[in-house]
């Protein structure tokens, strides 16, 4: 067994940047296709660097029997990646000439040409391929059934640590890419994720289209 090295957080984090999936940034969600919601949050640790190891996919890839595994190879990681229940993913389709207007204690954005959250999937921390735990979405993810605009927001919802953890000063960067205290730069040829620093929350508006058109690109 292997465990990178980690640290239980008792004070307030301000979230360094915030990796949205790189399918999210570049590619246009299609009707009746699975498109996969991610989220990273990181936090810079370049002054005081923390081991991990290097992992890799084994055998079954993206299936529920997927393996993987390290050779015990370790480096010194510069950015630490945030593990909480408490942020929360909603996706809600939006009017052309929508005005949105965020709701705290309801947890979702409300007023003219905003409709309910859509159901049907779930999100929380996951383990992935490369040992980070991230946020993605549960239960198949989303599969959109309509064609039109749609919010994807990311925020903190509940009790627990939801009130340390901070969006507001974050900016959307990209891991891959990334040096000791300076994040990648994300791929938005599709989609461009924004940080609301008064609602302490992050947010896209991505368009669905048939599965003929829109977007490419993506990892």
């Amino acid at each position: 067994m292997w465990q990178a090295e980690f640290a239980n957080a008792n004070q307030d984090l301000y979230v360094t940047f915030i990796d949205w999936g790189d399918v999210i940034e570049a590619v246009n969600p299609k009707i009746g296709r699975p498109f996969r919601l991610e989220v990273t949050l990181y936090y810079d640790i370049s002054d005081a660097p923390m081991t991990g190891f290097l992992m890799a996919l084994l055998a079954n890839t993206s299936s529920k029997n997927e393996i993987q595994g390290t050779n015990a190879t370790t480096y010194e990681g510069n950015w630490a990646t945030i593990v909480s229940n408490s942020p929360k993913l909603i996706v809600q389709p939006l009017a052309a000439d929508a005005i949105p207007v965020w709701d705290d204690d309801a947890g979702m954005w409300i007023g003219e040409g905003v409709s309910a959250p859509l159901t049907g999937f779930g999100f929380a921390p996951e383990l992935n391929v490369g040992g980070k735990y991230i946020y993605g979405a549960s239960q198949g993810g989303w599969k959109p059934t309509a064609l039109g605009l749609y919010r994807l927001t990311f925020y903190m919802s509940g009790n627990g640590n939801a009130s340390f953890i901070h969006l507001e000063d974050a900016v959307i960067g990209n891991y891959t890419g990334n040096t000791a205290g300076q994040w990648g730069s994300p791929e938005t040829t599709a989609s461009q994720p924004v940080v609301d620093t008064l609602n302490n929350l992050s947010y896209v508006d991505v368009t669905v289209v048939t599965s003929g058109g829109g977007g490419s690109g993506g990892h």
